[in-house]
């Protein structure tokens, strides 16, 4: 199974796990080829597995479709840019980084997160949530996880 094939599988089973609201939903169903792509490009190139970039990327922004985001999935394009969204690839460069840093891919969120390897009480999602959410996705789509999600 290509990447471009996984990703729409998992993008699949993420929308039905999580019953985005409807807003949300109308836009991520508007852009799902260019979500996909851009979770299968970004995932190949910093090769990080696309269900954590897919999963990150919708608790961030639903994807990049909120309103404001510009397509970002909630990584900044730099450190020096720390308001202006970057792409997918920019999401999965920094998850990668966490992963060389931290090791298992929850640290690797973590580091996504709040740039350490372990982060205190966070608003919004923290990552154990996260990668439960990453698990539970690749278990409904029918594929095996990341051997180092946790």
């Amino acid at each position: 199974m290509t990447t471009l094939e996984l990703a729409r599988a998992l993008l699949a089973a993420l929308i039905a796990l999580t019953h985005p609201p409807r807003d949300a939903r109308r836009r991520i169903d508007a852009n799902e080829d260019s979500i996909i792509q851009a979770a299968s490009d970004a995932a190949d190139l910093h090769s990080v597995p696309v269900g954590i970039v897919l999963g990150v990327g919708f608790l961030e922004t639903h994807l990049g479709t909120d309103a404001g985001e510009g397509g970002g999935f909630g990584a900044p394009v730099d450190s020096r840019h720390r308001h202006t969204a970057g792409t997918a690839a920019n999401a999965a460069h920094i998850l990668s980084r966490g992963h060389q840093i931290c090791g298992p891919w929850i640290r690797a969120i973590h580091f996504f997160r709040c740039g350490r390897c372990s982060c205190p009480r966070l608003v919004g999602y923290e990552s154990p949530y996260a990668t439960r959410l990453v698990e539970r996705v690749y278990e409904s789509a029918g594929v095996e996880a990341p051997p180092t999600m946790r």
